[in-house]
């Protein structure tokens, strides 16, 4: 199955990464001013590069980031 999104941040969005795998813990959190959005997973499976080989990499927590300039948060 695939999937995509698209989600406008500016700099008041928190991101939160937490490694995969863990049971019944976010995957990725993002907070804002009057949005939110949280995916979760409740089993175990295997992620190429979750073990350090491959492209995949995993971020400290919490990260704030800023919205590319010329991005405007949709109205």
């Amino acid at each position: 199955m695939t999937a995509s999104m698209a989600f406008y941040a500016d700099g008041n969005t928190i991101i939160r990464l937490a490694r995969y795998g863990t049971t019944r813990t976010p995957i990725l959190t993002l907070d804002g001013e009057g949005h939110s959005l949280t995916v979760s997973a409740f089993d175990r499976t295997s992620l190429p590069g979750a073990t350090g080989e491959g492209r995949v990499r995993f971020a400290p927590l919490p990260r704030r980031v800023s919205a590319p300039a010329g991005v405007q948060k949709p109205t």
